[in-house]
């Protein structure tokens, strides 16, 4: 049986009935209020349209998200409560996905034709399918025949006809693309076509391989916290499903390398509330999925630890409303106790990603190198945490367009460039993309985390420059030492923050951290960035630069940072 837990009537009773799960039914029915009183959005041409226009994408997505939100709360009552309202209303929520034009969205069909974009299978699209897969399994005794009829044809012809007729980009892919999208795609055929999984599975396992490839042995996912909820969340459902489907003959959590990845959550964790930003990392959204995190607890057991309980989200699951995420937040309890974020030093050598947390801050640094999934030029770059809030910071991922994924634009935009992060600037010149663009000399040991930047910025003159950082108790001391085959023009010590620092002689203080610096080497500066978070909404990014007065062909600079208190 697939999905034991959501099959089993008896679940879907005690979620209507037990005291415990009162939280639950609420917060659907408050949703319900917010997501389903209105008519049926619709899905605008003249909306559509607009991402191929401007390259901007949220115009129609949330439209989009909406819909499947909607999807989510009506199969969620329908399944608590069995109640006609409900169903007839999925039902009407149902017909209207299956009607429209593509289940992708624009961003991802831009350079398809009219007929490649009606059945093109990306992420939502793939996402689509299983979500109707299995709400056509859990209700299929209360679902209309005529609906289910629909649900299977356009299934068929999205899903399964254009997986076994076509090819697409992302079976190669050594991103979230391939877990989501084979994962999912694998899902619907067990729910629909079992008969047709096996001719299949080899083509999934090898698309599974590549995306297995993206992770270190180390367990790193390199594209961000955000993508390893995403991805490796979609493959974490993927084994779930295929361990029922196969009655345990294929269980890929016995993998120790699986095991590594799904440790990486515990160990992006920098304090209670805060996690590692690095790449495309939501910085606001340090909450786990509770659904997830729970069957890997029950998979590992003591191995694998869960953040504290208040860092768990919600059952909705994020913006985009992931029907497997949601469901699974409803039917797979966390345990009442959690194991919460502990003091410590966590180093993965392959991914080079240091953490040290201490008593009352934390400070984590990556090396790698500038062609990494979802890559930001931050080799290098440091994260400095108190207080459970980054104080010199990681903005994470940006707002996602067209040019925010152009490899000639990219680079541009503040919080994918070097500019952006806390490192250098060298005789004004930022870092550089590519794979050649890396960390070297890399040493880490219980406080001590020492790279090679140089090689980072692609300039002969510029022979090493090697960061070190001395963590105690009390404080974090960061030394940069140049050595130039001549002198350099100028060095800047960037560094940013979320919040507006107050500068004085020697110092610079951010809510209840002090950096200190001397004053006859740098100049200090302040200035004021705006720029788009993943929201598209306006933040400000605060730089500062500690300005070398005179810079020789080989130096060095200190500073250390720590709690004012």
């Amino acid at each position: 049986m697939l999905f034991k837990a959501a099959k089993d009537r008896d679940t879907w009773v005690k979620i209507k009935t037990e005291g415990k799960h009162q939280d639950t039914r609420e917060y659907l029915l408050e949703k319900y209020n917010e997501y389903c009183k209105e008519p049926i959005l619709e899905l605008e041409y003249s909306k559509f349209k607009i991402y191929f226009e401007t390259g901007l994408r949220m115009k129609y997505e949330p439209l989009y998200f909406k819909r499947r939100g909607r999807l989510n709360i009506l199969a969620g009552l329908s399944l608590i409560f069995d109640d006609k309202k409900y169903i007839s209303e999925l039902e009407d929520i149902i017909w209207a996905i299956c009607n429209e034009f593509t289940w992708a969205l624009p961003a991802h069909i831009a350079a398809l034709s009219f007929e490649e974009s009606e059945t093109f299978i990306d992420l939502f699209a793939a996402e689509t399918g299983m979500a109707l897969s299995e709400i056509y399994y859990l209700l299929s005794d209360r679902l209309d025949s005529y609906v289910k009829k629909r649900i299977r044809h356009e299934i068929k012809r999205r899903i399964i006809d254009s997986f076994e007729h076509g090819s697409f980009w992302w079976e190669n892919a050594k991103t979230n693309w391939a877990g989501v999208c084979s994962g999912c795609v694998a899902a619907t055929y067990m729910y629909m076509a079992p008969e047709r999984f096996e001719s299949i599975y080899p083509r999934i396992n090898k698309i599974m391989d590549s995306f297995l490839s993206s992770f270190e042995n180390d367990g790193a996912c390199r594209e961000g916290f955000a993508y390893w909820t995403y991805g490796f969340g979609y493959y974490t459902v993927y084994g779930s499903l295929l361990k029922d489907f196969t009655d345990g003959k294929i269980d890929v959590f016995k993998n120790p390398k699986i095991k590594e990845i799904a440790k990486f959550q515990e160990r992006a964790y920098m304090q209670d509330r805060v996690i590692m930003s690095f790449a495309d990392a939501d910085i606001k959204n340090y909450k786990y999925q509770r659904g997830i995190t729970s069957y890997l607890k029950s998979v590992y057991g003591d191995d694998f630890s869960i953040p504290p309980i208040e860092s768990a989200r919600e059952i909705i699951p994020d913006h985009c409303h992931r029907w497997a995420h949601f469901i699974r937040n409803i039917v797979w309890e966390l345990p009442e106790k959690a194991d919460g974020v502990k003091p410590g030093m966590v180093y993965l050598p392959d991914s080079q990603i240091y953490l040290n947390r201490k008593k009352n801050f934390a400070f984590a640094i990556k090396g790698g190198h500038n062609d990494e999934p979802h890559n930001h030029n931050d080799v290098g770059s440091f994260i400095f945490v108190y207080d459970n809030e980054q104080i010199f910071a990681d903005f994470g991922m940006g707002e996602y367009t067209r040019e925010y994924f152009d490899s000639q634009t990219r680079y541009s935009f503040l919080v994918n460039s070097s500019r952006g992060h806390n490192v250098p600037i060298i005789n004004g010149q930022y870092q550089k993309d590519g794979k050649e663009y890396k960390a070297t000399g890399i040493f880490a040991d219980e406080d001590t985390f020492e790279a090679d930047m140089a090689k980072a910025y692609g300039m002969d003159e510029l022979l090493s420059l090697v960061r070190k950082c001395e963590i105690t108790e009390n404080h974090v001391k960061i030394t940069d030492s140049y050595n130039f085959s001549k002198e350099p023009e100028s060095v800047v010590e960037r560094l940013v923050a979320l919040s507006k620092p107050e500068i004085s002689p020697g110092a610079v203080k951010i809510k209840n951290v002090v950096l200190k610096f001397d004053e006859k080497m740098f100049d200090c500066t302040l200035s004021e960035e705006l720029y788009k978070d993943h929201s598209a909404k306006d933040a400000v990014a605060y730089l500062i630069d500690l300005t070398v007065k005179n810079p020789k062909a080989e130096f060095k600079c200190e500073y250390t940072i720590s709690p004012a208190d």
